[in-house]
């Protein structure tokens, strides 16, 4: 993915990537990005290559904000 910068109004200001990092840690707990990282596993299934890149890169990008504590927040959610 292209790498932009941007400001954006709500007081973010950054990369594209640093910024929905930012706004999804304000939003969400630890475990809900756990847990829709999780549903999206076997999302590598998508047989379109452009959805499917992004959607796998969007869930490893979930993954990554909540390491290395994922596996333990997916098992709490009983997942």
């Amino acid at each position: 993915m292209a790498k932009r910068q941007t400001n954006v109004m709500c007081g973010y200001s950054g990369e594209m990537k640093d910024i929905l990092r930012d706004v999804l840690q304000d939003n969400l707990s630890p475990e809900a990005v756990a847990g829709i990282a999780a549903c999206l596993v076997g999302t590598d299934l998508i047989k379109k290559a452009g959805p499917r890149k992004e959607v796998v890169w969007f869930r490893d990008f979930l993954i990554e904000m909540v390491q290395p504590e994922y596996n333990d927040l997916i098992e709490e959610l009983g997942l």
